[in-house]
């Protein structure tokens, strides 16, 4: 009808078309103007829906109008109005209203609307306008349109009340993220009057969760009306709402509520005292009432209540007491009070919080570290930069990985120091990793050099572990050796390769690196593919050679007698190389390996190097017919224990120097079952068998376990009594390792933790298999 009118309006074409530019540009500039200045008071004050109610309604008083009287203008006037309101209000409301679709259907709904709802739509109205051109008049097309126009409001009404259902269901299930958006949360609900009224009511349910996700929506909205309702809500019984409230009064500036919340510094609860401390810290504005409320807090008997209030007085202004408090906080005998301590002084910032953090790195306790390397990165203080490097040896590795978040946190000035340390081996690890947070383009160069340097080492120890290989098959103690040089050479080889990554994709590199250690060979040729692709093609191609292929053939690597493996790992500056060649070179009759064995045995500042490279001298037998263990031995019998087997050959000697050797004569009980289990067996020589009780019913072999297998370790994990008794096969050798330890191996060495779960399965599997 429209197109009619204007075409009957202005029969000139060059009219016609004019008379369209102009309507088309008047419409959306006055709909741009509508969506801008209207729709968001709109919809904040009706609710989303309200403006399909409206256009519903305009529809239908405009079709009915024009069925009596059907006038160029009015049909002009009509067709302005409908899209100027459709353009600048119900669009938005239109992508809005998926929101309420939980995210995972979101999508799927979205497009079921506008691929299949809209399409049959519009399929509709061409074969209706097709028909009413052949058989229906003007008036009567208006009359269909009123019709429709009926049929959609009663439509619209059944959905604004479906609308507001979902929102209260979507409360009271706890899912206030259906009302936000990845990029700006909660703004959807912030502009839909509806949601929000919901939300208010939400705080009045009965039910304390819906009372409680209510609080937290509002707690990210700007909901003047929701303040007095909040305001009441600080008396809730429900401690979870009473926290989520406080910061919503924060967020509203409702100073009105300023004494309800001072009360809440006197609750039990002592969460909701930290969250009034900041809820009055926000309302203050400066008000000599706020050091007196908060002052008496600084007593609390809750560190974290302690630390909040320290550092909200110490942000006012001076205040001795308060940072007293905060010193003596942090060499407290309790752990999570020092922790809470290093927060405070991280969030106060001061020059004078630089001393009690620094002393904190030294904390026995790998938590409290953190919090002190977390700390450091906030506090003003020129000497952080450097305090935080030269802690990047800590032994723990969540202690490494905050200390080089806060060294990446610190930015430029902590660059030079953090290059400086690559060319030391303690520290080396950890600036590598706080590079990749650092802003690098300056020490490109530098970089660049280091990588080579580590390639060239890697292609070193490569070489020299390709030699080795040749001695394992001649001496099992060599394979000790091997494993230590091929570990040597990934290392160097990944240290150039996330150097390199650092200058362009530390995450892709990351990945790469990670996949390198795959089991699925095609997981790993993509890992290589990736590395192979990224800058620096020169330095990283050779790197990446180690993980390819090797020709195991003599030829490979000439004339050079395997030994020499064996004379330059004993010149090698890690004595851990040094110790591991030692340990191959017994029974080898080489003067220039008996040389440096001697020098070796008298001059090595490392214990355990000077204590193998004697015994080495002195051909002691294989372990088996030893009395005792030495910790070489030791290491060398957990690399064959499934349990151990992946652990790096360093890390292998911290896991056999806190095993103890227990032995037990034939028929001896190891541990009895029902009784707490608080060691963990690992069986060098002999058998021992697992006997288990169940109901009183007479005693039954569940397995025999052999040696470089381990029994105890499902009651250390559980912390449960025994499963079963316990009791020698034969005179039993073993390494015990006690639960205390063997949790901490667990924590702090992931590859530790993945093998026990695989073994659990193991013999998960091979219980069920017996008992069928």
């Amino acid at each position: 009808p429209f197109a009619k009118a204007v075409e009957m309006h202005h029969p000139v074409e060059d009219e016609m078309t004019a008379f369209l530019g102009v309507f088309r540009g008047v419409t959306t500039g006055t709909a741009l103007l509508v969506s801008v200045l209207v729709a968001t008071r709109f919809n904040a004050r009706f609710g989303l829906m309200a403006g399909f109610l409206v256009l519903a309604v305009f529809d239908l008083l405009g079709f009915s109008a024009l069925s009596v009287s059907s006038t160029f203008i009015a049909i002009v006037g009509f067709r302005f109005l409908h899209e100027t309101w459709q353009s600048g209000v119900t669009r938005t409301a239109w992508f809005a209203q998926f929101n309420i679709v939980p995210p995972v259907r979101r999508e799927q709904t979205r497009m079921f609307v506008s691929g299949v709802c809209l399409q049959i739509g519009v399929v509709l109205v061409g074969i209706t306008l097709l028909v009413s051109n052949q058989l229906m008049a003007g008036h009567q097309l208006y009359i269909i349109g009123a019709v429709v126009a009926g049929f959609t409001l009663f439509a619209v009404f059944r959905a604004r009340e479906a609308y507001l259902s979902a929102l209260v269901e979507a409360l009271r299930a706890g899912r206030p993220h259906v009302f936000s958006n990845e990029e700006d949360p909660f703004s959807t609900f912030q502009q839909d009057a509806a949601a929000m009224n919901v939300a208010i009511a939400g705080l009045s349910d009965p039910d304390p969760a819906v009372r409680r996700v209510a609080a937290d929506i509002l707690s990210n909205l700007n909901v003047p009306e929701a303040a007095s309702t909040l305001e009441d809500a600080l008396s809730d019984g429900n401690v979870d709402v009473r926290i989520a409230v406080l910061p919503a009064l924060a967020r509203l500036n409702a100073t009105s509520a300023w004494d309800k919340v001072v009360l809440c510094l006197a609750d039990p609860e002592a969460e909701v005292r930290v969250q009034a401390i900041t809820t009055l810290d926000r309302l203050a504005k400066g008000s000599t009432d706020f050091p007196a409320h908060v002052q008496p807090l600084l007593d609390d008997p809750v560190a974290s209540v302690r630390a909040v209030a320290a550092v909200s007085l110490l942000a006012a202004g001076p205040h001795n007491r308060a940072e007293d408090t905060l010193r003596r906080m942090s060499v407290a005998d309790e752990t999570q009070c020092r922790v809470e301590a290093l927060k405070g002084l991280g969030a106060w910032g001061d020059k004078a919080a630089y001393e009690p953090a620094e002393a904190a790195l030294g904390d026995a306790e790998p938590v409290v570290r953190r919090a002190a390397a977390a700390a450091l990165a906030h506090i003003d203080d020129s000497r952080c930069a450097e305090t935080l490097v030269n802690a990047l040896s800590d032994e723990d590795r969540l202690v490494r990985e905050t200390i080089a978040a806060s060294i990446g946190a610190i930015g430029l000035p902590a660059l030079e120091r953090t290059m400086q340390s690559l060319n030391d081996p303690a520290l080396e690890e950890g600036a590598l990793l706080a590079l990749e947070g650092l802003p690098v383009d300056s020490q490109a160069d530098s970089i660049r050099t280091y990588a080579r340097n580590r390639v060239t080492k890697a292609l070193h120890y490569h070489r020299l572990w390709r030699q080795a290989v040749t001695l394992v098959r001649r001496d099992f103690r060599a394979q000790l050796l091997a494993d230590a040089l091929q570990y040597n050479a990934e290392r160097h080889a990944i240290s150039a390769l996330r150097a390199i990554g650092a200058l362009d994709d530390n995450k892709a590199v990351a990945v790469a690196i990670d996949s390198l250690k795959s089991t699925d060979p095609l997981q790993r040729a993509n890992a290589l593919e990736t590395l192979d692709s990224i800058a620096d093609r020169e330095i990283v191609r050779p790197a990446i050679r180690l993980w390819e292929p090797v020709d195991d053939s003599s030829a490979a690597y000439g004339n050079v007698p395997p030994e020499q493996a064996i004379r330059q790992s004993l010149q090698d500056t890690n004595s851990w190389l040094r110790a591991c060649a030692a340990l191959a070179a017994d029974g080898i009759d080489i003067p220039e390996i008996q040389s440096e064995l001697s020098h070796l045995a008298q001059s090595d500042p490392n214990s355990i190097v000077r204590d193998t490279a004697a015994a080495a001298l002195n051909g002691d037998k294989p372990m088996q017919t030893l009395s005792t263990l030495s910790l070489m031995e030791r290491i060398l019998f957990l690399k064959r224990v499934p349990l151990f087997a992946n652990l790096p050959p360093a890390e292998l000697k911290q896991v056999a120097a806190i095993a103890d050797e227990h032995l037990f004569v034939d028929g001896e009980v190891i541990a009895q079952q029902g009784e707490p289990g608080d060691e963990l067996y690992v069986i060098v020589s002999g058998k021992v068998r697992v006997l288990i009780t169940t109901n009183g019913r007479q005693e039954s072999e569940l397995a025999l376990r052999g040696a470089g297998e381990y029994v105890g370790e499902m009651a250390v994990i559980s912390q449960k009594p025994r499963m079963a008794r316990l009791v020698a096969a034969g005179d039993v050798r073993t390494l015990c390792i006690e639960q205390k330890q063997f949790e901490g191996i667990l924590r702090e060495r992931p590859e530790t933790s993945l093998a026990v779960m695989r073994e659990l399965c193991d013999r998960l599997r091979e219980r069920e298999s017996s008992a069928h």
